[in-house]
């Protein structure tokens, strides 16, 4: 799909995050002198012929209050990744959980998952409260907490000048 300069001014005004207002899209409409029924129908047009690859949402935790932030690691047989994975994202404790493959025998994680805390004992807790509640006890796992922010932000796709 080629990209016209409607959809360039369109991608520069999201790209950088969506507007925290009640009418996000409205906003967006209004920036680049649009219609926001022509921005959610072309959003939705951009997505679906994927020439907006990525849609979510950065969570910038550390703004609302979560400044211990740890990355839980688990070594889970290959065969019950996608049972475990699932399980541990709907405990509503993570707000992500994905595999990675294993890179080598020093390394022997393959499924990520991010918890959010006001301090590290909070990270701990929840840790300890996803074992238990997906019963997986017995898999190793290791908590690397946030040493440092870096900038967080969405895909960028055009330039903004």
């Amino acid at each position: 799909m080629a990209l016209t300069k409607r959809d360039a001014r369109l991608i520069a005004a999201i790209q950088d995050g969506i507007p925290l207002v009640s009418e996000p899209y409205r906003a967006i409409a209004e920036s680049i002198d649009e219609s926001e029924d022509w921005v959610l129908a072309r959003i939705g047009e951009l997505i679906a012929s994927k020439a907006i690859t990525r849609w979510g949402l950065v969570a910038v935790t550390y703004e609302v209050g979560f400044t211990a932030n740890g990355l839980v690691v688990w070594d889970v047989p290959d065969e019950r990744v996608a049972e475990i994975a699932k399980a541990i994202a709907a405990t509503g404790l993570v707000t992500r959980c994905y595999q990675r493959h294993r890179t080598s025998a020093r390394w022997r994680y393959n499924v990520f998952s991010m918890i959010h805390g006001q301090e590290r004992d909070e990270v701990r807790e929840r840790a300890e409260e996803i074992r238990r509640q997906v019963g997986i006890e017995a898999l190793p796992y290791e908590i690397l907490f946030t040493g440092r922010r870096f900038l967080q932000r969405g895909a960028r796709y055009v330039e903004i000048r």
